[in-house]
């Protein structure tokens, strides 16, 4: 099956329910109950521009003396609207918001870059801390509209540490590995 990402809230996403896969594939009886986890908790996926192409996704399946199973489904998530190419984007206003992204690469051998999109030219601060929240590096300075990058040289630490991401309305912390 295919899933076509729309305009949401500012982003680019889809969210299906299982229902939308499941019932689809298979022809089934009511005494089924279908989820997107082994607990049967999770109904809801959502995808954005990260996910465009095939993704495979595990369905589970309880019938009513509690036995379960799964299988895998490929998805594809399509753009046919460009709502993913950061040009279109911003002349639409689709991605308006402030996001930080995962550094690449993680875990961390050497160098890595930490990615973030801003909607309008700001004063960023990263600050980058180890797991007592000691200050390992902090770079300040102004950033354009739009996806912006700091390359990290060298980190002289090794394990987990955290990388936080401050403009005047916005903080958002992730963290990242040193492997050596």
């Amino acid at each position: 099956p295919s899933i076509v990402l729309t305009e949401v809230n500012g982003s680019a996403q889809a969210i299906i329910s299982v229902e939308d896969i499941v019932l689809e594939a298979i022809d089934c009886n009511d005494d089924l109950t279908f989820s997107f986890s082994e607990d049967m908790s999770l109904t809801e996926l959502a995808f954005d521009c990260q996910d465009l192409g095939n993704v495979e996704i595990m369905a589970w399946v309880t019938d009513e003396s509690n036995l379960t199973g799964n299988c895998n489904v490929t998805l594809t998530v399509e753009d046919p609207d460009n709502l993913c190419d950061f040009t279109s984007a911003k002349e639409l206003k689709v991605f308006n918001n402030t996001v930080l992204y995962q550094n690449v690469p993680n875990p961390v051998s050497g160098s890595t870059t930490i990615g973030f999109e801003l909607p309008e030219a700001s004063t960023v601060q990263l600050t980058i801390v180890d797991i007592n929240g000691v200050v390992v590096k902090q770079i300040s300075g102004a950033f354009g509209e739009g996806y912006n990058s700091v390359f990290i040289e060298r980190i002289d630490r090794r394990g987990v540490l955290f990388y936080t991401l401050e403009t005047n309305n916005f903080t958002a912390t992730k963290k990242m590995v040193i492997k050596d």
